[in-house]
């Protein structure tokens, strides 16, 4: 897989399901509808007793995989704040990420922050949301011309192309929340590229913690999502639904906290 939060996830997953004696299909989907009823097909082909959903965008705000799932198999999403009676949920706490890494930022003295990510994901929706409180609190103007909507992509190709239409507005940010490590990795190389030092000239957070953001130069400061342990979770609360073990409404929405990883792309703002 070339999502690394996803195999984060499935490690989680596989332990889960060696515990209790589970195999595990695995199906993808390019998001519509039809595919997914092709993947839901196959599933049940297999007898499959449940199924987990891993969405990383809206595809199903107006027809919500919820229902085209959890009418034929016990189903709990992952990551992607789906949420309906017949199914469990388990999402990580984007609005505390975006809010705690743009208060740091804050805190080192920064008041013109960019931020880039997708506009339309409603887990992305909700780091915005985060960053905008702590901005108000601090007092600071929010201003549209410092975001920069980009999808995720696995290569950092779209965090490049943010950073430098960032660049070319002439707003001089002086640090930058991305709302994925992956979007970071491709916006840093295009400010060193433009001479720019980490973090003396300007500042980058990112978002997930994977392997790379330790090992890259300058290694990156980034929110924390335990993508194993939301595998872990979301696996064991769908074999006790498949088991038959009653498990409560407040049992089936778990919101994980998320932490913030300080390391050497932020420092203070420049004078």
């Amino acid at each position: 897989f070339a999502n690394p939060m996803l195999v984060q996830n499935l490690v989680g997953v596989y332990e889960i399901a060696e515990l209790n004696d589970y195999d595990i299909f695995i199906g993808t989907s390019e998001g519509t509808v039809q595919d997914w009823s092709t993947v839901l097909r196959a599933f049940q082909e297999r007898k499959a007793d449940g199924c987990l959903v891993f969405i990383g965008s809206d595809d199903f705000v107006n027809d919500p995989p919820d229902k085209l799932f959890s009418k034929l198999l016990p189903v709990v999403f992952v990551n992607n704040m789906v949420r309906h009676h017949n199914t469990g949920s388990v999402n990580f706490d984007n609005f505390q990420g975006g809010y705690l890494g743009t208060k740091r930022l804050i805190e080192l003295g920064h008041k013109r922050i960019a931020f880039i990510g997708p506009g339309k994901e409603r887990l992305t929706r909700e780091r915005i949301r985060g960053y905008h409180r702590a901005l108000k609190e601090a007092g600071i103007k929010t201003s549209q011309e410092l975001y920069v909507e980009r999808q995720y992509d696995m290569t950092g190709e779209n965090g490049a192309t943010a950073m430098k239409q960032l660049l070319q507005r002439k707003l001089n940010p002086t640090a930058v929340f991305c709302s994925g490590d992956l979007l970071a990795l491709g916006a840093i190389e295009v400010a060193k590229s433009q001479g720019l030092s980490i973090p003396k000239d300007i500042s980058f957070i990112g978002f997930d913690d994977i392997h790379l953001a330790a090992h890259i130069t300058p290694s990156l400061s980034t929110v924390k999502q335990n993508g194993k342990k939301a595998g872990y979770i979301a696996a064991d609360i769908l074999v006790d639904i498949m088991k038959g073990v009653p498990v409560s409404r407040e049992n089936l929405d778990i919101t994980i906290p998320v932490e913030l990883i300080e390391r050497d792309s932020i420092g203070p703002a420049p004078r």
